[in-house]
């Protein structure tokens, strides 16, 4: 017996995506012959089955018959191009015999260790002296627990009753009474032999899922630890590791520590003009650099007029070089000799990665900009060192770039403009400060308008008009996102409703009919508004949420909350729950920024989403390489399959729009139906025409369509 388990025949599938002769499963399964096997004492029977199955082809009528009773059963199984021939001949059959049960279960056996299962077995009841049927049938499910089984019976044979209650209710069985006509061993045979055909091929479905799946918990395990581009050790492992050299340096004065902060210059001008492929490569030679030169230089020798750095064999602590996100490098120096040896490691640093680079046979000339710190500050935290030479580096940036720069306490300013956007930003909202911008998502078939992203602004007495870069940061750092946060839910929910009212109520409108979540095509009109991962854990969230739903009667999944990656997963199991939470109320949630963090396919398997935004930079590529198509693609599927919405991020052509529509996406967004819009103008596409297409913020016209390929995102 083989000792297979079902388990395990899932985990190596027999039944590959092409068949054995490299034929598309639809072509081989159409075209190979049907292996059926036949048990029976009496030679006469053998002699019929072959009439039946292989030497005589049926009448017309026959096997019209045979093939109507197929489609009925099995409809989307015959191809169409294959329709006419099939109700000719039918398919073919396979036949193989064995005249006592014993026999059977062997010649089983063997064809499963040989990898060429039986599709159907016939089994007479009584075949004296040998095992009965209902013996034989069970030894070969033992074997072989996919194969489809029809016993054949006399009445004066076992009780249909005897049957089930000694092999039980299995979908595989099935029991003929005899005298039965010819036809009907016709009908069962092709019937059944495509119903394990057509099982095998979901099989091989759920098989891909299931290494999709594994090999993706494989990625999520490993970018735990280490960054996916680079292989270098990552933000939070780095951050751990620099903990404890902080940690020590506290409760050991011999002791000191250096840390680079490391960001290369221009990468955002240089990935743009060479394509973000070539801009990836660049970042895995940079680490690769950097990995190289901190283990080349694992002690900072003593020559340092020359600038050296030599090994010392007798003492080799662990530096540690990472990618903590986007272009943007450190490296930890542990038990330096001197205060000033990080900066000696600095410049060296900043040599290797100044000389030339070559990105797909082309010269890309780069420097890279040095931020250096060491616990001679004292450090308490391993934030407050990341800070100061984040501070660092950014003098570098303001001063020229490509050097390196010493944490200085003049660098402290920085630090002090910051507590300034801090107290700027605190009664913003009650000033009259805040902005709300609406951005237009639209549905991938038709271009109609599904919703808006709300996105605030921060009008600000002196500078002028500013993006959420310039204070976002600040506000989650200082506490008052959650300030921020209620008014942009009140203001964008507010708005929203007051549009969808036509009885000057301000409240939207009752919906006529539920929509479906199987069908994003009826789902109604609906504002996506932002939580920071802050917000997220605040205990009052969900009251606050369910209060403004009530009070603008946004139900019915009119009102989404997006969520990040990197916000959910920094306290995953608090997350899970208040998204719960959430949806509880109504609400719809989203997942901003799909594909870019490390816990894509976690978060859909464990995170109580409704929809996923893919992030912009799969779109950028889209329709140069045909990998990202592919990928996405695979991402359509498994929204598809988990009943997700799919949300692509950054359209800004025709082009694109069109391949997104055909990988099946959803919804859209981006430059191409509009940049973020003023209330005003936002209130405008609600109230156009059902079935309005929307471009550039507009009605879309014929003039829009001429030319695909021009991106409206300038």
């Amino acid at each position: 017996m083989s000792d297979r388990t079902p388990s395990d025949s899932r985990q190596e599938s027999r039944f590959p995506l092409t068949s054995p002769e490299g034929l598309p499963v639809d072509a081989w399964r159409s075209s190979t012959p049907r292996r059926v096997l036949v048990i029976d004492d009496n030679p006469a029977i053998h002699s019929d089955f072959k009439k039946i199955l292989v030497d005589s082809p049926l009448s017309a009528a026959a096997s019209d018959r045979v093939a109507d009773a197929a489609k009925k059963l099995f409809a989307d199984a015959l191809q169409p191009a294959n329709k006419d021939r099939r109700r000719r001949s039918g398919p073919r059959f396979e036949l193989a015999h064995a005249s006592g049960g014993a026999e059977g279960v062997e010649i089983i056996r063997q064809a499963t260790e040989q990898d060429q299962p039986y599709e159907l077995v016939f089994v007479d009841m009584r075949m004296p002296p040998g095992i009965d049927g209902i013996e034989t049938v069970r030894q070969i499910w033992e074997i072989d627990h996919r194969i489809q089984t029809c016993i054949c019976t006399a009445y004066s044979d076992r009780a249909w009753g005897d049957v089930l209650d000694e092999l039980g209710t299995s979908d595989r069985l099935l029991i003929l009474k005899k005298p039965f006509d010819l036809i009907e061993i016709r009908q069962i045979a092709v019937a059944l032999s495509e119903k394990w055909r057509l099982a095998r091929r979901a099989e091989q479905h759920v098989d891909q899922l299931e290494l999709l799946v594994r090999s993706r918990t494989a990625d999520l395990q490993r970018a735990q630890v280490l960054d996916r581009l680079t292989n270098l050790p990552n933000r939070r492992t780095f951050q751990q590791r620099l903990s404890v050299a902080v940690q020590q340096s506290e409760q050991d004065p011999d002791y000191r520590f250096g840390l680079v902060f490391i960001d290369v210059d221009r990468f955002k001008l240089v990935n743009e003009s060479v394509g973000e492929a070539a801009g990836d490569e660049l970042l895995r030679i940079v680490g690769n650099r950097l990995g190289e030169a901190v283990r080349l230089t694992d002690v900072v020798g003593q020559n340092k007029s020359s600038g050296t750095l030599v090994d010392d064999d007798e003492r080799r602590p662990s530096h540690t070089a990472a990618r903590i996100g986007g272009d943007e490098f450190v490296v930890l120096l542990n038990d330096l000799t001197d205060d000033d040896d990080a900066e000696v490691v600095a410049q060296r640093l900043c040599d290797v990665l100044s000389e030339p680079y070559s990105v797909g046979d082309k010269p890309v000339a780069m420097t890279a900009s040095l931020g250096v710190t060491s616990s001679v500050h004292g450090y308490g935290t391993a934030e407050d060192a990341l800070r100061d030479a984040d501070a660092a580096m950014r003098q570098v940036k303001m001063s020229g770039r490509g050097n390196v720069a010493v944490f200085s306490k003049q660098m402290r300013e920085e630090s002090r403009r910051r507590a300034r956007v801090e107290t700027d930003l605190r009664g913003a909202a009650d000033r009259g400060e805040l902005r709300v911008v609406y951005q237009p998502i639209v549905r991938a078939g038709d271009g109609t308008l599904a919703g808006f992203e709300a996105l605030i602004r921060w009008q600000h007495p002196n500078d002028g008009l500013l993006s959420p870069a310039a204070f976002i940061d600040t506000a989650e750092e200082s506490g008052l996102i959650g300030e921020i946060g209620g008014w942009m839910l009140d203001e964008a929910a507010g708005a929203f409703a007051g549009w969808l009212s036509r009885d000057g109520t301000g409240l939207a409108p009752i919906p006529a009919t539920l929509p479906s979540k199987n069908d994003p095509s009826t789902l109604p009109v609906a504002i996506n508004i932002n939580l920071s991962r802050r917000q997220l854990l605040e205990p009052d969230l969900v009251e606050r949420v369910a209060e403004v739903q009530k009070r603008y009667n946004l139900g019915g999944g009119r009102l989404k909350l997006e969520v990040t990656e990197s916000g959910v997963m920094e306290n995953p199991d608090e997350s899970v729950q208040r998204l719960r939470e959430l949806r509880n109320t109504g609400v719809r949630v989203v997942m901003d920024d799909f594909g870019t963090g490390y816990s894509s396919l976690s978060c859909l398997h464990q995170f109580p989403l409704d929809c996923v935004k893919l992030d912009r930079s799969f779109i950028r590529q889209l329709g140069q390489r045909d990998d990202y198509a592919a990928v996405i693609e695979a991402i359509v599927t498994l929204t598809k399959a988990m009943k997700i919405d799919l949300v692509a991020e950054g359209v800004e052509n025709l082009l694109q729009w069109d391949m997104l529509k055909d990988l099946g996406c959803d919804l859209l967004q981006g430059y191409l139906f509009g940049k973020p819009l003023d209330p005003d103008i936002a209130r405008g596409l609600v109230m156009l025409p059902t079935g309005s297409q929307i471009i550039d913020g507009r009605l879309a016209t014929a003039d829009d369509f001429q030319k695909p390929a021009v991106s409206l995102a300038a």
